[in-house]
């Protein structure tokens, strides 16, 4: 998306606001104009050279009534500026944080977790934050127009000096801009490198201390603390150079101004002391528009480059969903509840020609099969057989390269509404911190008979009563506090806790006893004419299942009973026997 359609696209999702961003602006950079020359005219008053005649008193009243409209106008700038510049970042970040939680979110090439809050954080901000500057500039550009224009009619030659250092400080600034933004995105990526590696260091603290690598793994967050150093300390001193030449700008011209006027001008009387003292009045003024220039030419170019990371970000999916509008203060959240579908109960699921590769061009190619209303479902295969891959594309985790997938022989798409049919327990569950009761809610409303069968189907009761809080028990990060199998079976819990038509779930009983592995299975079977899909090889599922799924090699192989299956299939007698 080019830049100037990006800039209009935000502007327009608040046009009212950027208007009246505008507006006080325009009255905070012209009102200085109108107080240039009241000043002007009360010092000629004062030496008897002023072309119109104001008492002393009005102009004091003229200057009060525009520095108050400046002061008021600076204030009510400042809180619509932020609220603009509030608006149009939350619209980004709350879209990009859309764009994760959807479905259609299903790239399998995603950035790392670093790099995605940098992102959300820094390119929002950065982009966001350009179209409330933006308001500011026009009115910036106007004050340096009439007021130029003013000064060029009292005295060319002054004017001209005035203006020299100013553009020269502007043609420097566009000159170095590249480098500029060079330092700005070295200095990101060691910033997003070490962001990503303590978030990865903080979970797998306990690996780093089986294997004594705790040595090993400071020296290379030294090393990446070091190289942050660098490049942050490098984009500072350069921005702060270029700051500590911008604000000396209005000494240097002010110096010029005072060693031509004094020593030509106002000796020669061709220059009045109102018209000297106008002069220096306009130079901040005149040097902060400069400055405003330059800052938003120099966010531009950041925002080209942060606007290409955010359409990268949203990669398979249409820029526009960046700049979908909508209201920021309106509770959305329902759409994503469990309780949303636009979907009919299930009576059958169907796979047809379902095809997925990986660059490495492993996956799984033309599966096809058949799920009936309150039936279980094992796929089953040797590790790298392209099961989990099955499943990621059944629930939306990754793309159907090929393929289709019908619910009740309807076409049905990745999409966050229909796929609220859906449960889903992972094959490497995601805890959060907090407490065993608030992750198997994740924001559903309390409902204790609900919780209380969801603890029952996941064999969870026996280890809820050992602990001392029960079900209040905080589980540390990402559930450090609880071993491999209780944390598989508060994630079956969560996903009970979800009224679904079909449950998934991908090797559900890896990490618990073979006595918890019946409970579990047996309790599934009469779970309401639910419906499973389950990824294992454990007899026990292989047992119950109405259908086996034989997968090889990303290929079906063969599907039918556990009975069936062990008559004619070698492949399937092997796999019985390892876990024999």
């Amino acid at each position: 998306m080019k830049v100037s359609t990006f800039i209009w696209k935000l502007i327009m999702y608040r046009p009212w606001l950027f208007l009246i961003n505008v507006s006080l602006w325009g009255i905070f950079h012209l009102t200085p104009i109108a107080t240039g020359l009241i000043i002007k005219d009360f010092f000629d008053l004062l030496t008897g050279e002023a072309l119109y005649f104001f008492s002393i008193k009005s102009i004091i009243l003229f200057f009060m009534v525009f520095t108050i409209a400046n002061i008021l106008a600076n204030i009510l700038g400042g809180i619509t500026h932020n609220t603009h510049d509030f608006s149009m970042q939350s619209l980004l970040r709350i879209n990009l944080f859309n764009h994760i939680l959807s479905k259609n979110h299903s790239n399998p090439h995603l950035s790392s977790t670093g790099e995605t809050l940098n992102t959300m954080r820094d390119d929002a901000d950065i982009a966001g934050g350009l179209i409330a500057d933006i308001g500011v500039l026009p009115n910036a550009i106007l004050f340096g127009i009439i007021s130029s224009s003013i000064l060029l009619s009292i005295d060319v030659k002054i004017t001209l000096l005035l203006f020299l250092p100013i553009v020269a400080l502007f043609i420097l600034i566009n000159v170095i801009s590249k480098t500029l933004v060079k330092f700005h995105n070295d200095s990101r990526i060691a910033t997003t490198e070490i962001s990503g590696f303590l978030g990865e260091l903080i979970n797998v603290i306990q690996t780093i201390k089986i294997n004594k690598a705790e040595n090993n793994v400071i020296d290379k967050y030294k090393k990446l603390a070091e190289n942050e150093k660098h490049f942050l300390l490098r984009n500072q001193m350069f921005s702060s150079i270029i700051d500590a030449v911008s604000s000396n700008t209005v000494q240097l011209a002010t110096g010029l101004i005072l060693f031509f006027a004094v020593g030509g001008s106002l000796a020669a009387g061709t220059l009045t002391v109102g018209e000297f003292s106008l002069f220096v009045f306009y130079i901040p003024f005149i040097n902060n528009f400069m400055i405003i220039f330059v800052k938003i030419l120099k966010e531009y170019k950041k925002t080209k480059a942060s606007i290409g990371r955010l359409s990268a970000f949203v990669s398979g999916s249409s820029s526009k969903v960046l700049l979908k509008k909508f209201n920021l203060f309106k509770d959305d959240n329902d759409k994503y509840h469990s309780s949303a579908t636009n979907l009919s109960p299930l009576d059958s699921f169907s796979v047809k020609d379902l095809s997925f590769h990986y660059p490495s061009h492993k996956g799984i190619h033309d599966i096809n099969f058949n799920i009936t209303k309150g039936s279980l479902t094992v796929i089953a295969g040797e590790v790298g057989s392209g099961k989990t891959t099955l499943i990621k594309c059944i629930t939306g985790l990754l793309p159907i390269y090929n393929g289709r997938l019908e619910w009740n022989k309807k076409l049905i798409t990745p999409d966050i509404q229909e796929y609220s049919n859906f449960a889903y327990t992972p094959q490497e569950p995601v805890l959060f911190t907090g407490s065993i009761k608030e992750n198997i809610l994740m924001g559903l409303p309390e409902d204790t008979t609900r919780i209380e069968n969801s603890l029952y189907l996941a064999a969870l009761k026996k280890d809820l009563r050992d602990m001392p809080l029960g079900i209040e028990t905080p589980i540390g990060t990402r559930g450090v506090l609880l071993s491999g199998g209780q944390i598989l079976r508060v994630a079956i819990a969560r996903m009970f806790m979800r009224k679904a038509d079909l449950y998934i779930l991908d090797d559900p009983t890896s990490a618990v006893d073979i006595d918890t592995e019946k409970s579990i299975v047996s309790r599934m079977m009469f779970e309401n004419n639910s419906t499973f899909l389950v990824v294992s090889n454990k007899k026990t599922f292989l047992e119950a299942a109405d259908q086996i799924i034989l997968l090889k090699e990303g290929k079906l192989i063969d599907k039918g009973t556990s009975d069936e299956l062990l008559e004619r299939s070698d492949y399937m007698q092997s796999l019985w026997l390892r876990h024999d």
